[in-house]
């Protein structure tokens, strides 16, 4: 709790108490990074049925993305030239080959005029999105929202 500001979210569906009782309130541990890849599968999915998801904007590039792109590119080097790649090697340029050519090829993450990367809208939707999304609707004339 960063604030120290207790938020009590009333849980209303059934279906919540049910996911509850089945784990008796001991839920299973699972890594942000975790959550972030099935939110990101559930979004490519929402965007089905919400096309503004697939609205392109551009954004910071991290470490993690850059180490990722200069991989991608000494992989391709090396299969270039002629060098044999290890069965890892290969699976991984296959990956990153597949990701390349969803996202318009070369290089690994697609960039604008400007150098600056540029990404689906679900793509940049993270776990850390909803918490720094402030509220965007009005409350109800109850004066609850």
């Amino acid at each position: 709790m960063k604030t120290d500001t207790l938020v009590e979210v009333p849980i209303t569906d059934k279906r919540v108490d049910e996911i509850c009782s089945k784990y008796n309130y001991d839920f299973p541990k699972i890594t942000a990074r975790k959550i972030n890849d099935y939110l990101l599968m559930g979004m490519k999915k929402v965007t089905e049925s919400c096309p503004s998801l697939m609205e392109k904007y551009t954004t910071a590039i991290t470490l993690q993305e850059r180490r990722k792109e200069e991989h991608y590119a000494l992989l391709l080097k090396k299969k270039v030239s002629g060098k044999k790649l290890n069965k890892e090697e290969n699976r991984t340029l296959k990956n990153m080959v597949e990701y390349a050519e969803l996202h318009n090829g070369q290089p690994l993450y697609e960039r604008n005029k400007d150098g600056q990367m540029v990404k689906f809208k679900y793509e940049i939707i993270t776990t850390h999105t909803a918490s720094k999304t402030q509220r965007c609707y009005e409350p109800l004339q109850d004066g609850t929202a």
